[in-house]
């Protein structure tokens, strides 16, 4: 049934994905200090703070160089440092760039957080990096420009392609040339890394496919300068998301598709999910669609085969084609008043539907949008006057409004006699 299927994912197996988890009070604590200090914020696995030029580490411990009033910092001098505060200026001049295999082979570094100040960082600088447990970015990867303009920040480009030991091969892609065409690669991503934080100061999006496949950490905390998930963002993640202030507006087309955790929070500054946006999130309980959420594409919640309960936000009008698609355990909907439209098969194959209201302000339920609901019994409509059906065969017949108001007999209609028919509000 989905026909939304990109070609790609036909050769590619999606593998596990992320659960995100609004951690306010932690990503709280970690922008004001809490209760930790400075001297152990960067160790304190409870604490994720924004590091200053006051933590910077010193700069006699790189190498750099100096070109046209800016720095890049080439390599590190003491092999033994564990933690790395990287300065965004040394001797007056900006610190712009990370070059190529920068810190390559540190075992022992533990703890790294890049400023702002950096808009370009090599391929493979951490490559080999065995050790390293918590990483700070001002963006996602490094850049891949295609011939049509085209940008994408793969998290394990800077990682590198040579295998060491305690890393992870992690297949992630690209786009190669154009939209449909991607390219394919395998980094190596250490095992011990645990915990990233993306700023988003450089890029307010979290890019197409920047983490896929990155299935080894625990926690991905974005800056609330970051408005936007893109496609493929986070498929194949295992972890949870931890939003600072969140900005988030919009998640990207299969952003969070394929999610394999078992806790999944949309954060409340979101306006509107793409086309499957949250499709194959096969252990997730329970959804709450926040107010805040304006539209739902097709697709965007199905295939979520352990979901058994849903409350739709307020300012939802609409739920897409096939929006709850097979959620075979779903037995619980909440929707709001303000819904106007059910497009076709949004609850199909929702086996375990028990009872559904249907706000009064629906005024229209296309074909088979309760296909296969073997267990929808109970029908509520709050509104139960001027209902109509019409299809192939029909120029549009009324229920009586008795009949309407027996949820036995609506459920069976829906379902059965005359699911295959368009229902519409029109007052005679």
């Amino acid at each position: 049934m989905k026909k939304h299927a990109v070609i790609f994912l036909i050769i590619i197996t999606l593998l596990s994905a992320l659960p995100y988890s609004g951690c306010a009070a932690e990503n709280g604590n970690s922008v004001s200090g809490g209760e930790s200090t400075r001297e152990n914020a960067k160790t304190d696995e409870n604490n994720f703070a924004d590091f200053t030029d006051e933590d910077a580490t010193d700069p006699a411990a790189f190498l750099y160089e100096e070109k046209n009033g800016a720095i890049t910092i080439t390599g590190l001098i003491d092999e033994s440092v564990a933690e790395i505060v990287v300065p965004s200026a040394i001797n007056g001049y900006p610190v712009i760039a990370i070059g190529k295999n920068a810190f390559i082979n540190r075992k022992n570094l533990r703890v790294i957080s890049i400023p702002a100040s950096v808009k370009s960082i090599g391929y493979g600088f951490l490559s080999g990096c065995s050790g390293l447990y918590r990483l700070t970015l001002p963006f996602t990867g490094a850049e891949h420009k295609t011939d049509k303009g085209l940008k994408d920040y793969n998290f394990g480009y800077i990682f590198g392609e040579t295998p060491f030991v305690g890393g992870k091969s992690t297949m992630q892609f690209y786009h190669k040339a154009d939209a449909e065409q991607v390219e394919m690669v395998y980094y190596y991503i250490p095992e011990s890394l645990k915990e990233v934080k993306i700023t988003g100061v450089k890029d307010t999006l979290i890019p197409y496919a920047a983490f896929y496949n990155c299935n080894t950490i625990d926690k991905i905390v974005l800056g609330n300068k970051i408005t936007a998930i893109g496609e493929f963002a986070f498929s194949g993640v295992v972890g949870k998301i931890c939003w600072e202030d969140p900005k988030i507006e919009t998640i990207g087309e299969h952003a969070f598709e394929d999610f394999k955790g078992e806790e999944l929070t949309i954060p409340n500054s979101v306006t509107e999910i793409k086309r499957s946006g949250y499709s194959d999130c096969v252990n997730v309980k329970s959804l709450v669609v926040p107010d805040s959420v304006k539209k739902t594409d097709i697709y965007a919640f199905s295939y979520c085969y352990e979901l058994q309960s849903i409350s739709i936000g307020k300012n939802v009008e609409k739920l897409g084609v096939e929006t709850f698609y097979f959620c075979i355990n779903l037995k619980t909907v909440v929707l709001p008043d303000g819904l106007q439209e059910i497009e076709d098969g949004a609850f199909d194959s929702c086996k375990a539907l028990e009872r559904i209201e249907l706000p009064a302000t629906v005024k229209r339920i296309n074909a088979n949008a309760f296909k296969n609901c073997e267990k929808l019994k109970t029908v509520v409509f709050k509104e139960t006057d001027g209902w109509r059906y019409y299809g192939l065969n029909s120029s549009g017949d009324y229920f009586s409004a008795e009949i309407i108001s027996d949820a036995a007999t609506a459920a069976r209609y829906l379902t059965d006699t005359f699911r295959d028919y368009i229902w519409e509000k029109a007052p005679r």
